[in-house]
């Protein structure tokens, strides 16, 4: 077990989700309220537990901002799983690209 740090908060999990939100994320007080919430928290080192811990915070605010970011989040954590089944860890991914293809893949869920 460690603590969460902000940092790790920050770039590791809400990163993606705040270039996909085009920053609207990281500009909101929502946003600092689970950065707060969260921060010192102990999680087992599984990313798995992490994603259900967040999970678990955002959901429990009910604003627009948080449903977006919680269908963001899950199809990012998808899309991530879908690359590491692809490609292990031995290939990067483009974050531009993803980008796009999440976009797309919420736009779609929209329709």
């Amino acid at each position: 077990m460690r603590a969460i740090s902000e940092q790790e908060l920050h770039f590791g999990v809400f990163g993606m989700p705040d270039l996909i939100m085009d920053g609207r994320l990281s500009a909101s007080h929502e946003y600092r309220e689970i950065l707060e919430a969260l921060v010192g928290k102990s999680h087992p080192m599984k990313s798995e537990a992490l994603r259900g811990i967040v999970r678990d915070e955002v959901s429990a605010k009910s604003t627009p901002l948080m449903v977006e970011l919680s269908s963001v989040l899950n199809a990012n954590w998808a899309d991530l799983d879908e690359h590491r089944r692809k490609y292990g860890n031995g290939r990067g991914r483009d974050h531009h690209m993803a980008v796009r293809r999440i976009r797309r893949a919420l736009a779609k869920a929209k329709a």
